[in-house]
């Protein structure tokens, strides 16, 4: 409780006019706000709409998990709320993708991630599209999905 108290402290004064050395000095807090936190954000929205790339995931992945925390700071099931994750990609590297994958499949351990293809969804952005919560992966109605062939391997 101190320590929230501290971070939402921005300004202290003593006060000086105190003459007696039996009374404590009063502290007055300046822009003390309240002590829930921050406000949490109403808008609950994550996008790609480029390429996958190592910096392109570490910033989708710091706002999956900052708003996973809001979610994990809620003590009413009630009152969590999904992320929407709007994607429209060409693709891009494999390996991007599954870290993206991966922390996807880590929040989704508390909060519902909605998937939502837009324009285009290709190559590694396919997976990223289906590895949304179960029932809650839309597409657009003019939205083109590319998936490459695999090739089959008889032995």
């Amino acid at each position: 409780m101190i320590d929230r108290i501290k971070e939402k402290v921005s300004t202290m004064f003593v006060n000086d006019e105190i003459n007696t050395p039996e009374e404590d000095p009063k502290i007055i807090l300046v822009n003390s706000g309240p002590l829930e936190g921050p406000p949490e954000p109403e808008m609950r929205v994550v996008g790609l709409y480029t390429d996958i790339t190592e910096e392109k995931v570490a910033e989708l992945t710091q706002a999956l998990l900052y708003l996973n925390e809001t979610n994990r700071l809620k003590e009413d099931d009630e009152e969590k709320k999904p992320i929407d994750f709007y994607i429209s990609t060409y693709g891009g590297n494999a390996d991007d993708m599954f870290a993206l994958y991966d922390i996807m499949k880590q929040v989704q351990q508390e909060t519902e991630i909605h998937t939502i293809g837009m324009g285009k969804v290709m190559s590694a952005g396919v997976l990223l599209l289906a590895g949304g919560t179960p029932g809650h992966r839309k597409i657009g109605k003019n939205c083109r999905i590319m998936l490459h062939s695999v090739p089959s391997i008889t032995w």
